[in-house]
């Protein structure tokens, strides 16, 4: 069944970077948000699970950071005046009193999950929030009991969880809200929604479907054979649980039988799914205004977990909280200033007055004060020389320079990440710390990128890169193949450290205590208005794509005595290496599809089927087969018992199947006339048009259906039929 649309909230306009504790009380409406800070914790850390977030010491932060970012979401669109957190305890409750086995199939914590956890609790009180936990009872009891209490205070509650249970609490002024998806908007549960969702026609027939059912994620047993749509089914008809019970003598085969025998577990499984509503807690609902949010102290517990993103969302885009790297020293130096033999494009010394060439040069003293964290700096604030060369002499002398080194970096600018799309905008390049070059380039014929090619396809210079895959292909579409030894920071990173982030940004915080310049800086923040770098002018480009080479030669700096240190130069430089450039070739070579062979093929097959069941295919006259297809399914006489039947066990589980009694051949019946009934529903003819999801869903149920009941299906005809279009699309 169709649920109706979620009720959404918009985000609210302040920012957090502006909020104080008035903001949320002032001229508003009382709104109280209890946090199921379990439930949460746990989804935040399993939905990282393939690829956890982890420090650069390798502490796991998954949970963390989607937990925190939960909570921005919720004060962002949620607007709460009051707000708490609960949590489970340790101590038995009530229910593993009744039913020891009660979560007994819950698998133990995971340990970083249980590292995780006190730190939850410090980002939740420096927000000035409270963590509420009572001993014997869960933390949706304590949920429960605040929200119950709030109604008669003129609270609108929302109760924030993933949890299904929830539902048997919401009424029009408590609501479930269900956190979004990857900063999706959220899913707001009011009483129509909670019925919507399991067909129900009340609220507190939530806690019967679950006593029917059981919940297996808190091993409550529930009446086995009996899932989520047959208890719907049954509550529909008699009301509650009681209901059930009461009329079982009634009910045949063996639903009734399961029903009659576990009556009593049925009556436990509700038990134990109620959630208590009148706890013996301490806390009001108005003892939950937010205190004074303690800026220091979360400017520090993002800094601790390397939270950059979320500090930037909280305190604006100056925040950086750094990496501490776990190979370095604690005080790394940052980039360093170009060495006095280093010369410039003319041969000058770098600390010699400017030369012709157009520069972006900042050579400048440290700044006295370290943001945030000591010893991470940005581009302000080291000696750095990155200049723009467009001009001819500039160029030429720049490539000699180049000529004469065994490597240098190079990185590449685009208004695109697709490779084959992306207009090449300029060519960045750098053979020192500190020191870095932009050329601008306006296309495949430009004569700044002729001048370069042949530095740049010279198979006797080393060429350094941080994902020199991307730069292969896209030099590649115009006109230029990258050659020599190759040197990929980002997978010499991969290869370090492998279940870290490999981001050129990331790496350069870690390993050089450096904070390149964001790319928001230049095109804005992320939305409708933001631009391409090809509307930035190269001027503005040139510091931006002359720092990203510069940062790529200084973590191969990094990188080559640790490749030595963890016994991976082989698998870098005689494995990974090679490979890179073959990968990229692939790449860009795609993969060609004759479509016309594939169309022919898979006509024929199509036609060979219906010659099996006795249709003449006319390839050239689609409507002609189709006809006679429509004319043997409305042919089949449809049973009004065999339809209700499949009707309400359309979408039941395999248990629900077996306990109704019904045959293959009333499944076989009803599915042609499901198949039929909706097409004539929505005026579709089967087998020519678009038919529409609720036709598709029809089909994948036949379908299911086919290949459950197999051979004993009454009309082998009408199977292959059906198995014919649904395998043809």
């Amino acid at each position: 069944m169709a649920i109706p649309p979620i009720l959404r909230h918009t985000p609210a306009p302040a920012s957090l970077a502006s909020r104080s504790p008035a903001a949320y009380t002032a001229a508003m409406p009382k709104r109280l948000f209890l946090l199921d800070g379990m439930a949460l914790v746990y989804r935040a850390h399993f939905a990282f699970i393939a690829r956890p977030i982890r420090t650069s010491r390798g502490f796991n932060t998954s949970a963390l950071y989607g937990f925190v970012t939960t909570l921005l979401d919720i004060l962002e669109r949620g607007e709460p005046t009051h707000l708490a957190v609960a949590f489970d305890t340790e101590a038995p409750t009530a229910r593993h009193r009744e039913f020891p086995a009660y979560k007994a199939t819950r698998q133990e914590m995971p340990e970083e999950l249980a590292a995780a956890l006190p730190h939850v609790r410090r980002f939740v009180e420096v927000f000035g929030f409270r963590c509420l936990t009572l001993d014997g009872f869960e933390a949706d009891d304590l949920i429960g009991t605040l929200a119950r209490r709030a109604e008669p205070a003129g609270f609108e509650t929302f109760m924030v969880t993933a949890d299904k249970d929830f539902a048997q609490l919401v009424t029009e002024r408590t609501r479930l809200w269900r956190p979004g998806f990857k900063g999706g908007a959220p899913e707001i549960w009011g009483p129509a929604e909670v019925c919507a969702r399991w067909d129900l026609a009340r609220v507190d027939q939530v806690v019967d479907l679950l006593g029917l059912m059981g919940d297996a994620s808190d091993n409550i047993p529930g009446v086995p054979g009996i899932g989520e749509k047959t208890a719907a089914r049954l509550l529909a008809r008699y009301g509650s649980l009681e209901g059930v019970l009461a009329h079982a003598d009634e009910i045949p085969g063996k639903l009734g039988e399961a029903l009659r025998r576990h009556a009593d577990q049925a009556r436990l499984s509700r038990r134990l799914a109620t959630i208590i509503t009148d706890a013996p807690l301490d806390v009001a609902p108005e003892d939950l205004t937010p205190g004074p949010r303690d800026d220091a102290a979360l400017r520090a517990l993002c800094a601790e977990f390397e939270f950059n993103a979320i500090g930037r969302r909280l305190f604006g885009e100056g925040f950086q909280a750094g990496r501490a790297s776990p190979h370095a020293p604690a005080a790394v130096s940052p980039p360093a200033a170009p060495r006095s033999a280093d010369l410039d494009l003319f041969g000058q010394p770098l600390d010699a007055p400017a030369s012709p060439a157009r520069t972006t040069e900042r050579v400048t003293e440290p700044a006295p004060a370290a943001p945030l964290r000591p010893g991470v700096r940005t581009v302000a604030e080291v000696p750095h020389r990155y200049e723009l060369v467009d001009q001819p002499r500039a160029l030429e002398a720049l490539v000699k320079r180049l000529a004469a080194r065994d490597w240098f970096a190079v990185d590449t600018e685009t208004d695109h990440l697709d490779p084959q799309q992306a207009r090449l905008l300029g060519v960045a390049l750098s053979d020192a710390p500190g020191t870095g070059w932009y050329v601008p380039v306006s296309g495949p014929d430009c004569p700044a990128l002729e001048t370069l090619k042949p530095l740049l396809e010279d198979p006797g210079r080393g060429k350094v890169g941080h994902n020199l895959k991307f730069d292969l292909n896209v030099l590649r579409w115009h006109g230029v193949r990258l050659r020599g030894p190759l040197f990929d920071t980002m997978i010499a990173h991969a290869v370090l450290e492998p279940e870290q982030r490999h981001g050129l940004n990331y790496c350069a915080e870690v390993y050089l205590n450096y904070a390149p310049i964001p790319i928001e800086r230049l095109i804005g923040p992320k939305g409708p208005d933001q631009r391409t770098l090809a509307e930035v002018p190269p001027a503005e480009v040139a510091e931006y794509a002359a720092e990203d080479a510069d940062v790529a030669w200084q973590l191969r700096e990094r990188f080559i005595p640790l490749l030595r240190a963890h016994h991976a130069e082989r698998v870098f430089y005689e494995v990974e290496m090679p490979v890179l450039p073959a990968i990229a070739a692939m790449e860009f070579e795609g993969v060609r599809v004759d479509t016309a062979v594939l169309a022919t093929g898979i006509d024929d097959a199509f036609a060979s089927i219906l010659l099996d069941i006795g249709i003449e295919a006319i390839t050239d006259d689609p409507t002609a087969y189709a006809a006679q297809i429509n004319a043997i399914i409305a042919g089949i006489t449809v049973d009004a018992d065999a339809l209700a039947i499949f009707t309400a066990l359309a979408t039941a589980d395999p248990a629900d199947m077996a306990a109704s009694g019904a045959t293959a051949s009333d499944y076989a019946t009803a599915a042609a006339a499901m198949v039929l009934a909706e097409a004539t529903a929505n005026s579709i003819d089967l087998f020519t048009g678009t038919p529409d999801i609720t036709t598709f869903t029809c089909w994948a149920v036949v379908d299911t259906l086919i290949q459950s009941a197999g051979t004993q299906w009454p009309n082998d005809s009408i199977v292959d039929v059906l198995s014919a279009f649904i395998s043809y699309p």
